[in-house]
């Protein structure tokens, strides 16, 4: 019979709270979660991997303009000084244009586990800049 429990301990791949060097792999539907007998709501991940130890780091966020869904506070924290246009931020096409177009791009992340130990947490995430212009 197959062993169905994980050998693996839940803190692998957890980085200690600090500032990493994350480059951005991913932008991809997520798990919607439902609350209450309501549908789920739809999410968006953001796939991130640290730089040095290859750790993964996803930040999930609903895919809602209301300022509870966070996804465009985190998306003008991911743009830096490219933000994105109202039209673009309107229109499905031309936002997940914008989010393609960060994928391979490096960011300065704060970092911390969360509560239960088995995630790690992005709390704040900039741009790298280099010699005073952004990143190509």
């Amino acid at each position: 019979m197959q062993n169905l429990f994980s050998t693996t301990p839940l803190s692998q791949g957890i980085l200690t709270p600090g500032i990493y060097t994350v480059e951005l792999m991913a932008v991809r539907p997520g798990k919607g979660r439902a609350f209450d007998d309501k549908p789920p709501r739809p999410t968006i991940s953001f796939c991130f991997k640290d730089s040095s130890s290859g750790a993964p780091i996803t930040r999930t966020v609903a895919t809602t303009r209301d300022p509870r869904g966070r996804l465009l506070e985190f998306v003008r924290q991911l743009a830096g000084a490219s933000q994105p246009t109202q039209q673009q931020v309107d229109s499905g096409e031309l936002f997940s244009a914008f989010l393609e177009s960060l994928i391979g791009k490096q960011f300065n992340a704060s970092i911390t586990p969360s509560n239960n130990g088995r995630f790690n947490n992005i709390v704040g995430i900039s741009p790298i800049v280099i010699e005073g212009r952004k990143q190509l």
